[in-house]
């Protein structure tokens, strides 16, 4: 196994610059979350490292542009042909370099946690991103076609680390015990997203991006942290793909909530469910917002932003469910309340359920 590690922190922007790897406006754009996701300015003709990256991380929707991984877990879907001696780990918080491992085969999650992007350091060549071929039945054997971007890499924090109910400042609370007739879905997140105020934006996919889904509170407080199921992403990605195909201008969708801490979704009362989807990171509360005024797109028709629109949103969601059963779990539908417009509650509990 190849292992590369710098005994002690380097400031990024000094080797990206001297290297020549990258400009300081193109730096500045990939922290602040403003430039491309999955940037391609790492990539050169002439590669000493082969990395694979297999379609299905792109998710059915194929707009899927982070992986969430446990620290030094293989990851899945990526794999390295060849040296990966001249490989780094680019953390996107702006402040280290981190370690590689690799053997000719998958490639390890960084052993910190964080939001990361894989990169080489001593210039031309450089890494060559390849899509494994579909058709070719997943085999690296089969036709390669050349790509211009990798994932970005989310490696997890141990839910381990929390301590009286807090990581590093930021109250998550306790989660509750999963009651003896549910399924393993409701226990507790294997570890969380660490969000700084520089991945902020980091682009999940297409449509949505990391702060999207942070619980609504502890506005002072950072790093913050959640818990998210990418699958969640994906499905969100197709409602829209759905709306697009019913006839309906869609770009993206408005989260109204999307992960909310045990601390913040609390007991399960004033209208919660004390095991709401939300605090396991695969539900979302959602709206489609084209117009920008704040409430649901009038989507049937009639002229206003009524509870009939947020049935149409949740006929493309059952829609998905229906092609995608994978994706399967609740739909529920929601009528304007005081200032709040209508919307449409989307989760993977793994069964249908419909309110």
């Amino acid at each position: 196994m190849s292992r590369i590690l710098l005994a002690k922190r380097i400031p990024i922007l000094s080797i990206l610059l001297m290297s020549g790897l990258i400009s300081a406006t193109a730096l500045a754009s990939r922290q602040s979350g403003t430039g491309k996701p999955w940037a391609s300015s790492l990539v050169s003709e002439k590669p000493t490292a082969r990395v694979i990256v297999d379609e299905h991380l792109g998710g059915h929707s194929g707009k899927l542009k982070t992986v969430i991984a446990n620290t030094s877990s293989p990851l899945a879907g990526i794999e390295v042909k060849g040296s990966c001696e001249s490989l780094r780990w680019l953390g996107l918080q702006g402040q280290e370099i981190e370690e590689v491992y690799c053997d000719d085969g998958p490639l390890l999650a960084p052993s910190r946690a964080g939001a990361w992007a894989l990169y080489e350091t001593a210039g031309p060549p450089r890494i060559e991103l390849l899509s494994r071929d579909r058709m070719a039945g997943g085999s690296i054997e089969g036709r390669l076609a050349p790509v211009n971007v990798a994932p970005k890499v989310l490696a997890l924090r141990p839910r381990a680390e929390k301590a009286d109910g807090l990581l590093e400042g930021y109250r998550i609370g306790t989660y509750p015990r999963r009651p003896a007739r549910y399924g393993p879905q409701y226990e507790p997140p294997e570890g969380f997203i660490e969000v700084s105020e520089d991945t902020l934006n980091l682009p999940l996919s297409r449509s949505f991006s990391l702060g999207e889904f942070l619980t609504k509170d502890q506005h002072e407080v950072w790093p913050k942290f959640l818990a998210l199921d990418m699958r969640l992403i994906d499905k969100l990605e197709l409602v829209i793909e759905e709306l697009r195909e019913m006839g309906h201008d869609a770009t993206s969708l408005f989260v109204m909530s999307g992960y909310r801490t045990p601390h913040y979704n609390g007991d399960g009362s004033g209208g919660r469910s004390r095991l709401s989807r939300h605090i396991y990171g695969d539900a979302a509360d959602v709206w489609l917002d084209e117009t920008g005024d704040g409430r649901m797109d009038d989507l049937n028709g009639d002229g206003r932003s009524s509870i009939e629109d947020a049935r149409v949103l949740a006929a493309a969601a059952s829609r998905v469910q229906d092609r995608y059963p994978d994706l399967v779990g609740g739909i529920g539908v929601y009528g304007p309340r005081g200032a709040r417009g209508p919307f449409v509650h989307i989760d993977l509990r793994g069964r249908r359920a419909r309110w």
